[in-house]
């Protein structure tokens, strides 16, 4: 029990709590996002990463700022943050900041799929696909076919951005 609890994942996950617990940074905001994200794609500019592991579950990262810690954990189907500050304000500034790089960091030209398996029980995992423009992939398929999909995908229906990927 004590290995498992002094692992480097843990210890980096229990460092972020250091200020928390001793008063300098009395105020915190948790959250968790349902995909996987790389961090340098969510941790603030202005924050500092001190140390990260890669370990065999997550890969789990501690950075500091002025005031302020940032503990991140992602895992294969999740991000989990921590923001600990001098100021409420000041967490939930950093807090909203990576929600935001969150929701950006999926690329405008890809799309979320749930893969499930029936491997262990049955299991899931999120990918996003990168989905080409039309233009850029028409020239692949025969002349007969290339025309119907360019009226399909020409359809009013189709135009709205939830609808960019077509199996």
């Amino acid at each position: 029990m004590v290995e498992e609890l002094t692992d480097a994942e843990n210890l980096i996950r229990f460092s972020s709590f250091q200020r928390w617990l001793d008063g300098t940074e009395p105020f915190m905001v948790e959250g968790r996002i349902e995909r996987s994200l790389a961090l340098t794609d969510v941790m603030p500019d202005a924050v500092a990463v001190e140390r990260t592991v890669t370990g065999t579950s997550c890969v789990a990262a501690i950075g500091r700022s002025s005031g302020l810690t940032v503990g991140m954990e992602v895992g294969i189907r999740y991000t989990e943050y921590r923001v600990s500050a001098a100021r409420q304000d000041q967490a939930d500034h950093v807090a909203a900041e990576i929600e935001r790089r969150a929701s950006r960091a999926v690329e405008a030209n890809a799309v979320s799929v749930r893969v499930w398996t029936s491997h262990h029980g049955g299991s899931y995992n999120d990918r996003d696909i990168e989905v080409p423009h039309w233009d850029e992939v028409a020239r692949n398929y025969p002349s007969r076919v290339r025309s119907q999909l360019s009226e399909l995908i020409a359809m009013p229906q189709l135009a709205a951005d939830s609808s960019r990927l077509i199996l």
